[in-house]
Parts: C-alpha cells; sequence; structure tokens
C-alpha cells in the first residue's frame, strides 16, 4: 500500500522560496547548499542562477526541512497599538481572567500568561495560513503579546496592531466587563472626532518633530489621503477609485497637477515637509496618515531611531499603529555604522512607550485646541443667526 503524500514542492517554488529571502540565502548560502550536494558552482554566480541551478536538483524531506524550518520562524515584530482603560485594575484579577481565556483557547494556540513587575503579559502563539503566498511561506508561526501596565487610576495595554492582538484584548476587556458589571472607559489615540485636514496633518508633524528628548533627524516617507474638501475630477468620481501612487520629492509641474485627481498619494525622499510637492498637496485639502521618520536621541551615543506612525483606516483616522524596528548607533571612534540596526527589545519596549504616552498627549492637545477654537466662536456669536 502506497505511503500517505504529506508534502510536495515544484521547482518554481523552491525557486521562489530562495530568492524570496535574500538576506538569509545569501550567494554564500546557496554556494554551500550547492557543496554539500558535491556541487562546486562557480564564485562568479549571482543569487539567482545559483538559485535556478538548485531548484532543479533532487529534494527530501531532509533537504527541504531547512527552507520550511527558515519560514515557519515567528516573524519580525507587528507595529504596535495600544488602548488606555481607565479604571484600578490589578493583577488577581486580570490573571484570574486570562487563566479563564486560556483554558478556552484553540487547541493550535499556545496561550500563557506571566506577571513581569507590576504588569501582566499575556501571550499567544498561534499559526496563520496565507495559501496566496509561495508554499514555504503559506504556514507562519506568530506570536501575540499583549501586556497590561497597571496603574493606580488606570491601566495601558500595549498589543501588536494585528487581528488576533485586538481580538485577544477585546476578550480580556468583556471578561472584566462581564464580572466587573460595567463598561469600561477606554482611550485611543484616535482623530475621528477631528475632521479638519490641517489638524490630522499637524498631528504627525508634531510627531515627528517634537519627539521627547530627541531632534529631527529627517523625514522619509509619508502617504497623504485627500480629504471632502480636496479637489476631485469626473474620471475619479465615476471610477470610485481609491487609488495611491508614489510621487518622488522633485515631481514634475505636470505631475503635481495629477496629484489634484487622487484620493492618496505617498511621498518618499529627504526634507518632505519642505517641498513644493508636500504644500501642494497640503493647500488641496490632503492629510498625513502615515509617516516615517528618523529622530536622533539625546542620550549617551546619541543613536538615530527610524519610527513609523500611521492610521490603518485612513478615512476616520483610526486604529493608530507605530515601530520603532531599526537604529544607527556610533562605533568605538564616534563615527557611526554604515547601516541601520535592530534595538535591543528592551530599547524597543522604552521607545514605543515614549512615542504612544506622546501621540496621547498630542492627540489631547490638538482636542483641547479645537474645543476652545469651538467655544470661543459660541461666545462671540460665530454661529448664530444676523439678526
Amino acid at each position: 500500500m502506497a505511503g500517505k503524500l504529506i508534502f510536495s514542492v515544484s521547482d518554481s517554488e523552491i525557486f521562489d522560496a530562495y530568492m524570496s529571502a535574500p538576506s538569509h540565502f545569501t550567494e554564500k548560502v546557496l554556494q554551500e547548499e550547492g557543496r554539500k550536494r558535491s556541487i562546486f558552482y562557480s564564485k562568479h554566480e549571482d543569487s539567482a542562477s545559483l538559485a535556478r541551478k538548485l531548484s532543479r536538483q533532487v529534494y527530501g524531506y531532509r533537504e527541504l526541512q531547512p527552507i520550511e524550518e527558515y519560514f515557519s520562524q515567528i516573524g519580525r515584530a507587528d507595529k504596535t497599538s495600544a488602548i488606555r482603560i481607565d479604571a484600578a485594575l490589578n493583577q488577581a484579577e486580570l490573571k484570574s481572567i486570562a487563566e479563564e481565556v486560556a483554558s478556552g483557547a484553540e487547541a493550535s494556540e499556545e496561550f500563557t500568561s506571566y506577571l513581569d513587575g507590576d504588569d501582566l503579559v499575556v501571550n499567544a502563539i498561534y499559526t496563520q495560513t496565507d495559501f496566496s503566498r509561495n508554499r514555504f511561506r503559506q504556514r507562519q508561526q506568530k506570536e501575540a503579546k499583549v501586556r497590561f501596565e497597571i496603574g493606580p487610576e488606570s491601566t495601558t495595554v500595549t498589543m501588536p496592531a494585528t487581528a488576533k492582538g485586538r481580538e485577544i484584548v477585546a476578550t480580556l476587556r468583556n471578561k472584566i466587563e462581564e464580572k466587573r458589571k460595567a463598561v469600561l472607559e477606554i482611550q485611543e489615540v484616535d482623530l475621528s472626532g477631528i475632521p479638519d485636514p490641517t489638524l490630522r496633518t499637524l498631528f504627525f508633524t508634531k510627531l515627528a518633530s517634537e519627539f521627547p528628548n530627541s531632534t529631527l533627524n529627517d523625514v522619509l516617507r509619508v502617504k497623504l489621503q485627500g480629504s471632502n474638501s480636496s479637489s476631485t475630477s469626473e474620471t475619479e468620481e465615476e471610477n470610485g477609485d481609491d487609488n495611491e501612487i508614489d510621487l518622488d520629492a522633485e515631481m514634475t509641474k505636470k505631475e503635481e497637477a495629477v496629484a489634484g485627481v487622487l484620493r492618496g498619494a505617498a511621498l518618499s525622499g529627504q526634507d518632505l515637509f519642505g517641498t513644493s510637492v508636500f504644500q501642494d498637496l497640503r493647500q488641496r485639502g490632503f492629510y498625513i496618515t502615515s509617516i516615517t521618520w528618523r529622530s536622533r536621541l539625546q542620550e549617551v551615543g546619541n543613536p538615530i531611531v527610524e519610527f513609523n506612525a500611521e492610521f490603518e483606516d485612513v478615512e476616520t483616522c483610526t486604529s493608530f499603529r507605530y515601530s520603532a524596528n531599526t537604529w544607527k548607533v556610533r562605533r568605538s571612534t564616534g563615527e557611526y555604522n554604515e547601516s541601520f540596526g535592530s534595538i535591543p527589545p528592551p530599547k524597543r519596549a522604552e521607545l514605543l512607550r515614549r512615542l504612544q504616552q506622546f501621540a496621547m498627549l498630542t492627540v489631547q492637545s490638538i482636542a483641547a485646541q479645537t474645543a476652545s477654537a469651538g467655544s470661543s466662536v459660541d461666545k462671540s456669536g460665530g454661529d448664530s443667526e444676523p439678526s
């Protein structure tokens, strides 16, 4: 009786796997893979040539396992999101609820919780399947780590900005509300109540230029969304497109005119805030929904950190998420490294905490200015009917 077929893969899928991870499957690694098969390829061959020749070889379980294991590793950290619960919670309460949720988790998930100082951490390791990807990338092990930073009057909950992260937080929040028989008051970074495109852009420009204990080094990328006041065309209204295009900072006048019929645009380059393209889009009613910038920290070594902050829902400016994954540090000679590297986890956690707190304060400041301006209009009779 024939054995059960448990795995199959084509030559093209092996080639795609090698080429989709060039930083791991380097020319040196591919040369070594050939030597394991007693094949000595020329040192002048590039990665594509090596991957093509290797993909045509015979692969059994032993040869496929290293490739599969690499792609099944827990991937790069997702962007982070956070909410603040305006209620006094305690470790015992949260620990009990986390254990209750863990007992009802699916068998395919590894759901744990533990205390970390004054905080409670809930961690879920699960498998995510995406059949649209390469065979080796279809099943990836993912991690969703949710941290409850417990304060005397409120609790800050940080989570991966993924559907799984939000699902875990929603489940835990519902369990707390059921036990307390009360609705928890939640605060988060949200500009849905501030439709003014100028103020929405101000939020991001303040994040980059006024991040505490740092100086702005450069703005690398921004994404902008057209507001209701943006100029549109009949073509856009007929097609209903939400097309987003990339524009570099030195776009020609003819190309700039195209921006008037867009719902969204992405700019990349240097010193973007000062470019005519950016200023032109702002005048047309566009507002920033995503920004990537670098800040030089005012601390020992003055490392340069690359941050990103954005709203997942660009129309309403909700579901705020952010990241700080790379930085450039100084060598012993005092000069900066040529390339950016990963930030150590403790330092990354500190930077993300600072970014989230500053984003919350910035939103509150802008909301207060809006309320104050509205109050001034009401008192001056600006909204009243003329006599």
